[in-house]
């Protein structure tokens, strides 16, 4: 009806946003066909992740526009809505995209890399703890699974204690418990209804509580073991607590920067969740961009050899955390860590790092490695405006 015309399709008011205007626009191309109700929450949820974010305006235009490029383009490769905007593919063109790790890459290498039945030590912090315990030095329990005379036995040598849930996530329900605070009946009978992990506060290293020290200031350093038996610090980043807060996840409101693997040196400039950007952290000003990791070789060598301890879990995002004593205790380890972290700060695509070794790992395990093809736009004689609202994907 439109005849391709961008001027008409916006006077038609096809371009307001709304989910029924979306089918119509997209067709047989909107997601979710046989579940109006899930296409609905789709919807939703691309149009809440696009109204938070702090350096994008929203707008009804744009956001037909954006659910369309990620429906036709973005979607079927991979990406998932929370890649879409944190990757800031609606300014890139496609060949860039390309170069982002994305929600379906990870997929790929947890399926390939981690057999089923030996995911598990990564899922238990308590399983971890006692597989890594050459890493693990700090004394801890875990209220699931402990007496009240081995908490009582624990809790008397330590005025304070981190508490995390055992298969938690993302910093949630991490805090620290004073032993002072109640009994350690209500303290134990708490814990144990909420599944705790409790363990000896870790004293870090003192350049990294300078940046903050209300938080454990980690390093999260993503190995994979690869197809020649060797392992690889794939990449990594620097992580900081703000103040007053309990954990230094990206995802809880911390912030982190993007270190080079061969130097231990942070060369971006630091963001967190909603984007903002600071070469130095928000509340000590302490500068992030440019800080040298103390002991970068012997971190390297740490992770390398725990990632041998448990070959059947290729590929591993560990937690570590440098003591006060120079020595890399391990906080935790994840099978499936995000990539988000790893090219958010500087928005760079680091694909090439894996698809130099996971090809590998794949035909290895005799596994296929697919690759996208280029997705190759013919937008001959369109003016410059068009090009710029019609850059879709087809």
């Amino acid at each position: 009806v439109c005849g391709n015309q961008p001027s008409h399709y916006l006077g038609r008011n096809t371009m307001n946003g709304k989910v029924s205007t979306l089918r119509s626009l997209l067709g047989d191309k909107m997601p979710l066909q046989d579940d109006l109700e899930k296409q609905e929450k789709t919807v939703k949820l691309f149009r809440n992740k696009f109204k938070s974010q702090a350096n994008l305006p929203f707008s009804p235009t744009d956001m037909a526009v954006y659910f369309s490029d990620w429906v036709l383009y973005a979607r079927d490769r991979g990406f998932s809505i929370s890649d879409y905007f944190e990757y800031e593919l609606y300014r890139k063109e496609p060949e860039v995209r390309d170069t982002f790790l994305n929600e379906g890459y990870r997929q790929r290498v947890y399926e390939v890399c981690n057999t089923p039945g030996f995911r598990g030590v990564f899922l238990d912090k308590g399983k971890f703890n006692t597989k890594f315990k050459k890493y693990v030095k700090r004394d801890w329990v875990d209220a699931s699974t402990c007496t009240f005379e081995e908490f009582k036995a624990f809790a008397e040598k330590h005025e304070e204690f981190f508490c995390k849930p055992i298969r938690g996530t993302g910093g949630k329900g991490a805090r620290v418990i004073q032993r002072s605070s109640d009994t350690l009946e209500n303290i134990f009978a708490e814990a144990k209804e909420e599944g705790l992990i409790m363990e000896e506060v870790i004293k870090q290293h003192p350049e990294m509580a300078e940046f903050n020290a209300s938080t454990l200031n980690t390093i999260r350093i993503c190995t994979m073991l690869c197809a020649d038996g060797k392992a690889r610090v794939m990449l990594a980043v620097g992580r900081f607590g703000r103040a007053g807060n309990a954990v230094d996840n990206f995802h809880s409101g911390g912030v982190t920067g993007v270190i080079d693997v061969e130097t231990g040196v942070i060369f971006t400039e630091a963001i967190d969740i909603t984007q903002w950007h600071t070469p130095v952290h928000p509340d000590s000003k302490k500068p992030i961009l440019g800080f040298r990791y103390p002991y970068w070789e012997k971190i390297k060598a740490a992770v390398c050899d725990a990632a041998k301890l448990s070959p059947k879990v290729k590929h591993v995002g560990w937690d570590v955390a440098l003591t006060v004593d120079g020595n890399v205790e391990f906080v935790e380890g994840n099978s499936r860590p995000n990539f988000d972290v790893l090219q958010v700060p500087d928005q760079m695509g680091r694909r090439s790092y894996y698809d130099k070794y996971f090809p590998a790992v794949c035909e290895a395990a005799g596994e296929e490695f697919v690759k996208p093809e280029p997705l190759h736009i013919d937008i001959t004689g369109m003016e410059s405006k068009k090009k710029k609202l019609f850059n879709l994907g087809k």
